[in-house]
């Protein structure tokens, strides 16, 4: 079983990042208007986050990497467990820090009973990270 490490998950975050600051901008240019700054961003990127990962149970940063969020018993998650970790990752500001502690599991994938998980290209296999419980 692979540990998805924290490069890994940084990688995911500034790809992630990337496409919402230029969702953002098309969106902006389109509207024509910079008043609805913060409320926008954290309004597409609660979206970004939760139909990627409930449809492909993936975004486009785990795409890259070849990585992926399941439930902790290894199916693709439900839109609430997407809802729950998209929210936590998003609104709930230790999240970030539960990774600075040396955990391999973020906040987000503790309230939403998810984990992130490594795949092959050539087998279509996904292997299940270790069950952690904290």
């Amino acid at each position: 079983m692979s540990q998805i490490d924290k490069a890994t998950r940084l990688s995911n975050f500034l790809i992630d990042y990337g496409m919402l600051v230029i969702a953002w901008n098309v969106l902006t240019v389109v509207f024509d208007t910079w008043s609805i700054i913060p409320l926008a961003f954290w309004a597409i990127a609660f979206a970004y986050y939760v139909i990627l990962e409930t449809f492909f149970g993936q975004t486009i940063g785990q795409y890259i990497t070849k990585t992926a969020v399941v439930r902790k018993d290894g199916n693709k998650p439900s839109f609430t467990n997407t809802l729950f970790r998209s929210f936590s990752r998003l609104f709930v500001t230790i999240d970030c820090l539960s990774y600075l502690f040396g955990t391999q599991r973020g906040f987000h994938d503790v309230i939403s009973a998810t984990k992130l998980v490594a795949y092959s290209n050539r087998t279509k296999r996904i292997d299940i990270l270790d069950e952690d419980v904290l």
